[in-house]
């Protein structure tokens, strides 16, 4: 069975414009994974899944 491609996941915005899983500020990634485990606020969080666009 073929594997489809991922469409984006309509509740995660991603304003990462030079991420290859950002479609049109929506994140398109299989899964999305967040951390580090001991953040304490979003400002200690980051995407792990980030992957930037070719030649950028």
């Amino acid at each position: 069975m073929k594997k489809s491609k991922p469409g984006p996941i309509p509740q995660v915005v991603c304003d990462v414009e030079n991420c290859i899983y950002n479609r049109d500020r929506r994140c398109t990634a299989a899964d999305i994974q967040v951390g580090p485990h001991f953040a304490c606020s979003c400002c200690d969080t980051i995407c792990s899944t980030f992957h930037p666009k070719e030649g950028e």
